[in-house]
């Protein structure tokens, strides 16, 4: 653009000495009485040629300013997408971290759950295991029983109550990752659960106890 500039500066200059040159031969051959080669209208022309050659000057540097606006409007433009890419990044940041908190809190309870499940499978065989050698023992020592039935009651209490420390243990474990977790409502499932197992396995007890005593 200033290379333009610089061309119709130099024009202008040039049509300028033109018109002295022309005024200056008029004059001359005015003086002289001489015919010159051009008119006194030869002057007029060059200058309204001089003034059409700034018409590009003016609508240059109005095409500039233009220009340089619309650079602007380009610019905020581009910023403003920007800054709404940026925006939008961040949402999406944010819901991917909010799905991969819920991911995590699935697999935090996934493995609090499968932590349960292994201390109820592992205190439900114990009383299992437990149960037919609390009967061998409590048919050990009725044999020796000398204090009748309820000689038999004492001794079955006391073959139920091996069960309820197995179960006892294996709450107390539970307890632990219910502590933990916070998770109340699944502790007492499981819990339950256990406490389930274990009134099964007594019961099995003390109906070999009655039987017993029936028998006598």
């Amino acid at each position: 653009m200033d290379i333009f500039y610089e061309i119709l500066a130099l024009g202008w200059a040039f049509v300028i000495l033109l018109i002295l040159i022309a005024v200056i031969i008029l004059v001359v051959s005015k003086i002289r009485k001489k015919k010159a080669m051009f008119t006194y209208k030869t002057p007029l022309i060059l200058f309204i040629l001089s003034c059409a050659m700034l018409i590009p000057f003016f609508y240059g540097g109005s095409g500039t300013k233009n220009q340089s606006e619309n650079v602007k409007e380009v610019a905020s433009s581009s910023s403003v997408t920007d800054t709404n890419d940026v925006s939008s990044s961040s949402i999406e940041d944010t819901e991917s971290e909010k799905v991969s908190s819920s991911s995590s809190s699935q697999s935090v309870s996934l493995t609090e759950e499968q932590g349960y499940q292994q201390i109820l499978d592992e205190y439900t065989k114990k009383l299992q295991e437990q149960t037919p050698k609390s009967i061998e023992s409590y048919d050990e020592k009725a044999a020796s029983n000398q204090n009748g039935v309820t000689g038999l009651a004492e001794i079955s209490t006391n073959e139920v109550q091996n069960l309820a420390v197995i179960s006892t243990e294996g709450t107390q474990k539970m307890a632990q990752i219910g502590l933990r977790t916070g998770n109340q409502d699944m502790y007492e499932m499981y819990a339950g659960k256990l406490n389930n197992a274990y009134m099964t396995e007594s019961q099995k007890i003390t109906d070999h106890y009655m039987n017993s005593v029936m028998g006598q």
